[in-house]
């Protein structure tokens, strides 16, 4: 599908919607838990650095409020795969890895492409990505480049996750929930009022115990169990009436099993068995601290947010994935960041509304990388007893950036032009030794000790044109340009491999968002073209045992999405979305015998589809209140897990020969409510669809991690 075409669609798709009458955009977010108004209401996003109405913002962005995540079962930022159009997230069976793809751009290894904001405070690092959901306001999904106000590692997109604010009241929110394979889960949430408006406290908090779904054969235990501890504090301080504070405190504790693996044999057959002889486990400790102080000036707002991020995790791992003694490696992780972002921007409603920033960073991580062969290791690549090696990272990662954005309101026209410079210096203290013991006598030998500095220097413009043809109908344009910052790869056989070059992007979208049937239903269409260069590329190293980012030619992706909210009767809600992309490389040559221009990425569905359908049937009696039903239907399509190999059945060389075909899921919740109270009963994957959640090549050999299976769940919940 060529973009012309599409864009040519959609503009015939919104000269034909012009037509309609005034009225006012409208998107489903329902505020109540029990969802007594259950109607379309007006959504507000701040990812965009202000509050604004979704409607009145020139880019494609999604929402989803409290409720729809609470009745989606969603648990982390995983679960957004299926709901939001054209996002993707495989699964690689513990936290410590969650890339993310929007439109095709995403980062299997290494940094992100695609940024992640919890209440205005970066996660930098996809080891931080997955964390349990709770206490949230919305979660925001911007898609496309969001370079000009976050910079770095935005290129595919935000997600812009809001918890929620502390209230005037005091009440307190306790939830208990089981599901199947005995997974236990608690949460609970206290607001505090200190002093009337003036000062506030709210503390919230999550815990998890799992025994897991897969089982190791081998070891016969569980995997994928896990245990988690989660907690929140926000302290709200309105020190006079033009200065206000707000400090928040989050953290984490996990521990998990981890990588339920099978293997794909030879002639494409799945083994039925998870069966490795050494347990692999991941554990986290997270924690984040953040200030951020607003200051009043009348016409505009100064505002700083100052953020400190730690964690500290390890993973240790059978690497062969068999039953086998080769080799087990570990990682051990310790990182810090700090931020600083000053913004200065106008209040109000203007005719020229704009914001100026300035952001800081600084990371530091140490890393200690072992592996560790084992008997049946040491005989087969004939090796000294008791060898392993360890390589030690010392990353320091700096930055800063500049930014300023405009808005113009020229009558129905909209004119918004953004601009920001981005600094960044990525620096590596590399050291990698062998050791082993023959005949008693330990020994050392140093391979590599290198320190190295790349820096990275990009301009980041924005443009974008919106035309408000009436109250309830608008037409966009933009263009911006996006970047994921270069650095140094983990795994280093070859000096050519130490690092890799940044990545840039250009993306052009048009779209349309429209109100009609008396508020009753919402439209919003888009339609993107991507053409990125040095697009950085998963590869295996040339042993086959590790995996680094290298850089290839050209790329594309082009596409299309779409998402209606509908409201057609009292007590009935009704969402739908789609999402299309084609996302290919244009030149890609590894080497002299491996050219895989052409080919499709991976990692990338062809298309998303997910809809859902809210009924509450009021009762009004003694016993219970209403009764809501919930029932959603999401799919994924076809796509492939690789972009180099043989296919097995022609012998040709340089095709995508794994993939995943399009499958769906289909999932439903009942909830009966009484005052304060509520009691859910759902089930997830009700027609127990098997499908592949992800497919990963280890030492030659190729793994497939099964998707979750049906799951059922009771949920109780109580507001005091």
């Amino acid at each position: 599908m060529k973009f012309q075409k599409l864009f040519v669609a959609l503009m015939l798709m919104a000269s034909l919607s012009s037509f309609a009458q005034d009225q006012y955009v409208f998107l489903a977010s329902e505020d109540s838990t029990q969802m007594n108004n259950l109607r379309l209401e007006e959504v507000y996003v701040s990812a965009e650095k202000r509050s604004q109405k979704l409607s009145d913002i020139p880019s494609s962005i999604s929402t989803l409020s409290a409720v729809q995540i609470e009745r989606s079962q969603m648990e982390t930022v995983r679960d957004l795969t299926g709901k939001i159009p054209n996002l993707f997230m495989p699964d690689y069976g513990n936290k410590l890895t969650a890339p993310v793809y929007i439109r095709g751009i995403g980062s299997r290894i290494n940094s992100p492409s695609v940024g992640l904001y919890v209440d205005d405070v970066p996660y930098f690092e996809k080891a931080v990505f997955d964390f349990e959901l709770f206490d949230l306001q919305s979660i925001e999904v911007l898609r496309g480049p969001q370079g000009t106000l976050y910079g770095r590692n935005t290129m595919g997109g935000l997600i812009y996750v809001k918890t929620k604010p502390i209230g005037e009241e005091q009440y307190t929110k306790i939830s208990t929930e089981a599901s199947s394979y005995d997974k236990y889960k608690v949460r609970f949430l206290h607001n505090q009022p200190l002093k009337g408006d003036e000062m506030g406290l709210s503390v919230a908090g999550s815990f998890l115990d799992s025994k897991g779904i897969f089982t190791n054969s081998a070891l016969n235990e569980e995997v994928d169990d896990i245990n988690s501890q989660s907690g929140r504090v926000k302290y709200h301080w309105q020190i006079n009436p033009k200065l206000k504070m707000q400090y928040i405190f989050n953290m984490e504790l996990t521990e998990q099993g981890g990588y339920p693996y099978a293997q794909i044999t030879e002639n494409g057959e799945v083994s039925e068995d998870i069966a490795y002889d050494h347990r692999s486990v991941y554990e986290r400790d997270l924690f984040v601290n953040s200030v951020a102080f607003a200051y009043d000036l009348g016409n505009s707002e100064l505002k700083s947010i100052t953020s400190w991020q730690n964690f500290d995790d390890f993973q240790d791992i059978d690497q062969d994935f068999t039953t086998a003694s080769l080799f087990m490696v570990t990682q051990d992780q310790k990182q810090n960041l700090f931020t600083q972002e000053f913004l200065l921007k106008s209040k109000g409603e203007r005719k020229w509304n704009w914001m100026n920033g300035v952001f800081a960073f600084h990371q530091g991580i140490d890393r200690t990388v072992g592996l560790q062969y084992g008997v049946d290791g040491i005989a087969k690549y004939k090796l000294p007893p008791n060898y392993h090696y360890e390589k030690l990272y010392d990353f320091t990662i700096k930055g800063v950036g500049l930014y300023h954005q405009s808005q113009i309101d020229l009558g129905k026209l909209s004119i918004i032009a953004g601009l920001r410079v981005d600094y960044e210096e990525d620096r590596l203290d590399y050291d990698y030794n062998t050791m082993y013991d023959a005949s008693g006598t330990e020994k050392k030998t140093d391979k590599a000790d290198f320190k190295h500095s790349i820096d990275d220097f990009v301009v980041l413009p924005k443009l974008a044109l919106k035309y408000q043809w009436t109250p309830a109908f608008n037409t966009y344009a933009s263009v911006s340009k996006g970047y994921k910052s270069g650095g140094f790869n983990t795994t280093i056989e070859r000096e050519e491999d130490e690092s890799y070059e940044a990545e840039h992007a250009m993306t052009y979208e048009a779209g349309f968002k429209w109100s009609f049937f008396k508020n009753k239903v919402s439209l919003n269409t888009s339609a993107f073209y991507i053409n990125w260069e040095d697009q950085q590329v998963y590869q295996t190293v040339p042993s086959g045992r590790g995996s680094m980012l290298k850089n290839a030619g050209e790329s594309h992706s082009e596409g299309i999405e779409a998402e209606l909210s509908a409201n057609p009767c009292k007590n009935f809600l009704f969402n739908a979305s789609y999402g299309y992309t084609f996302a290919q490389f244009d030149e890609y040559i590894k080497n002299e015998t491996s050219n895989f221009s052409d080919n499709v990425m991976p990692y990338i569905p062809r298309s998303t589809f997910q809809t859902n359908a809210t009924f509450r049937f009021p009762i009004g009696g003694t016993m219970l209140d209403d009764v809501n039903l919930f029932v959603a239907y999401q799919r994924i399509g076809k796509h492939y897990w690789n972009v180099e190999s043989v296919d097995s059945v022609t012998s040709k060389k340089n095709v995508n020969n794994m993939w995943q075909d399009p499958y769906g899921l289909f999932n439903t919740r009942v909830s009966l409510n009484k005052d304060q109270f509520s009691l859910s009963v759902w089930m997830n994957n009700v027609f127990d669809q098997e499908y592949q959640a992800n497919v990963s090549p280890v030492s030659g050999k190729k793994f497939v991690q099964a998707g979750k299976p049906r799951i059922l769940g009771v949920t109780l919940t109580a507001t005091l």
